[in-house]
């Protein structure tokens, strides 16, 4: 990936987990400007790998005419810690 196109700006994560809606969630944006584009209730919470391509394959057609790839960088709350969301880092350079 060319680190100058990289923009870490689409996000996923499991939320609300014990709950009635606990769902893989697709975010795009930063703080109080955080847009929920995609959620899916049919893969577990630490069915991890299965959300990363579910969350490609959107991030795909919603990209649809660029040239997307992406790596996932996890988000540790912690040293030591489990990741609590992963950062999209989209190279969608022409």
């Amino acid at each position: 990936m060319n680190e100058a196109t990289q923009q870490p700006r689409w996000t996923l994560g499991y939320e609300a987990e014990g709950s009635p809606d606990a769902a893989w969630t697709i975010r795009h944006g930063a703080g109080a400007d955080t847009i929920v584009y995609e959620t899916t209730d049919r893969i577990g919470p630490d069915d991890v790998e299965s959300a990363k391509r579910w969350a490609e394959d959107y991030l795909g057609k919603t990209l649809e005419s660029r040239d997307v790839d992406v790596e996932w960088e996890p988000h540790h709350p912690g040293p030591g810690t489990a990741p609590d969301f992963y950062t999209a880092l989209v190279d969608d350079a022409p």
